[in-house]
């Protein structure tokens, strides 16, 4: 505490305090800790993000959505704020609105796979295949050993029923963790549909 407090002018100092706040369960202090952060720094995005998941895990969901939108209005080019709102509106049950928002992540943030991961499970769970291939292989040649993206790749295209296709990326799965039934079941299926006639 008395480290970040040497911070004091600075949002990075009261967003730490936050963060011990919130880590202690003291959540009034953990709240305007945050507020100083976000004021302290219009322009500091982890400021917003911070208090916006705040909110959230306190049930105000309100007010994280109007944190996320109002930092959106003087940062409308930040893609982890685009993100942070396209995970926010996902766990509101608003897929459409989350796809707007995630799509504007992917395209300010080309090089996250996690982006281009969750922005791909989320056109699948629409129906926009297409699309959604394109952001999985997209996440996958960032990060081709990231055993989430393959296991999407690889139910993504058993679900489309494209065996042969999907079988490599469940081969991958079970080279790297063996152990894993799951994995070891998927590409099972997908070897097996691949071969019949």
């Amino acid at each position: 505490k008395a480290a970040q407090t040497v911070l004091a002018d600075h949002p990075e100092g009261h967003l730490n305090l936050g963060n011990l706040y919130a880590q202690l369960g003291d959540t009034a202090q953990a709240e305007a800790a945050y507020q100083a952060a976000l004021a302290r720094g219009q322009n500091f995005p982890p400021a917003s993000i911070a208090l916006a998941t705040f909110y959230y895990r306190q049930g105000r969901t309100s007010e994280a959505e109007q944190t996320l939108r109002g930092a959106l209005q003087h940062l409308p080019k930040q893609g982890d704020l685009h993100y942070s709102l396209g995970l926010f509106l996902v766990q509101q049950q608003r897929p459409e609105e989350a796809a707007v928002s995630l799509a504007k992540a992917a395209e300010l943030l080309p090089t996250q796979p996690r982006v281009h991961y969750n922005y791909g499970l989320l056109l699948h769970q629409l129906g926009r295949s297409a699309e959604a291939e394109r952001a999985l292989l997209h996440a996958y040649e960032l990060e081709s050993d990231n055993l989430d993206i393959l296991f999407a790749l690889a139910t993504f295209y058993r679900d489309q029923r494209q065996w042969q296709t999907g079988l490599p990326y469940a081969e991958q799965l079970v080279q790297l963790r063996p152990e894993m039934p799951q994995y070891q079941e998927l590409f099972t299926l997908l070897r097996t549909e691949s071969q019949l006639p």
